[in-house]
This record gives C-alpha cells, structure tokens and sequence, in this order.
C-alpha cells in the first residue's frame, strides 16, 4: 500500500502540481488553467480506455463542454494571454492534466489504503519527497530572504487548507464518487483562484 500510495503521489503530484508549478513560471495562470480545465476531459477518456472502464453518459460530456467554456470566459479578459505561449510550458500543462488524471484513476482503482487519510499521507509523503529530490537535482535552495511573513502565510495555508483538508477530501472523493464527478474540482481551483488573486 505504501508504495502504490507512493506511486499514485509522484504521479498526481510531482506530475501533477510539479508540472504546473514549473509551467506557471512560463506562462500566465489564467492560461494555465484553461490547461487545467482539460483534466476531466483527460479522466473521462482514460476511465473509459482503461479495461472495464465506463463510457461517459452524454450529460458527463456536456458537463465537461459547460466547464470547459467557463474557462474559456476566465481568460476572455486577457485574450494577448494566449498570444505565441512558451512549448515547453505548454507541453508542461498538457502533461500535467493527463498525469493528474492517470494519478487519480489509479488511486481509485489500485488498491490504496482502505483509509482515506492514510492514503491520502502516503500520497502527499510520496509525491513530497519525489518533488524533494526534483528540487535538490536542479539545485534549488531555500534563502533567508525569501521566508517572508508573506510566505510563511501562504505555505501555512496550502499546509492546512491545500494538502490537510483539500487533498485528504479528494482522496476520500476519490473512493466515494465517480471520476468524471471527482475531475470536475479542475473547475473549481480556477475560479477560487482568481477570486483569491
């Protein structure tokens, strides 16, 4: 269990996040999120393709289409947003939806932990030293000056309501609900992130 715990982390999480992250220093975050809009889309397809999978019923389809514009709308403000962005970045983004959605399949289906919460800590263990070793390979540090009380707040903050209670109810949903029900919290992050920005 711990190692496909691991596995699903790395996958969801250094594939998933780390991509973004690293795409996010390259491109702006409302067409980053338009990127990640495209996760359920991915989680459809893949529940589908996978043996014994299930064919998306034509309301799950137009529910994926009816989010799908309303990041669409997101951006419609900042429409030079879109105009020649970074291929690397892009890939990134493209990427990281189809490993966030490979991820997420895979920690429904593959025998994690029988309790949510520890599946979830061995997800977010996993993926955290994975994205540890990322960070010590491209030589990344941590500086004295860059632990502000602004950054103090914000990493409180995604500790608690990001990974604590976010990703420990997405792995609870991840039992407890359908994939293309579950994908579509890549409509939600969006929007609370630009009401919060």
């Amino acid at each position: 269990q711990w190692l496909r715990g691991a596995l699903a982390g790395i996958v969801m999480l250094a594939g998933g996040n780390g991509l973004v992250s690293w795409a996010e220093t390259r491109l702006p975050s409302n067409v980053a999120a338009l990127f990640v809009a495209a996760v359920p889309l991915h989680v459809a397809i893949l529940d589908w393709a996978r043996p014994g999978g299930v064919r998306p019923r034509p309301l799950v389809w137009a529910g994926i289409a009816a989010g799908a514009v309303g990041m669409a709308v997101l951006i419609a403000p900042d429409p030079q947003a879109l105009a020649a962005p970074d291929p690397a970045a892009v890939l990134a983004m493209l990427l990281s939806g189809l490993a966030w959605a490979t991820g997420s399949l895979y920690a429904r289906h593959g025998g994690m932990h029988p309790q949510p919460l520890m599946a979830s800590a061995q997800q977010m263990l996993g993926g955290g030293v994975f994205l540890l070793l990322v960070a010590a390979v491209r030589g990344e540090r941590i500086s004295a000056e860059a632990l502000t009380l602004e950054a103090l707040g914000a990493f409180g903050y995604l500790t608690v309501f990001g990974s604590l209670v976010a990703f420990s109810a997405f792995a609870w949903l991840v039992k407890a609900s359908t994939p293309a029900r579950l994908s579509t919290t890549a409509f939600v992050n969006p929007v609370v992130a630009v009401g919060l920005g």
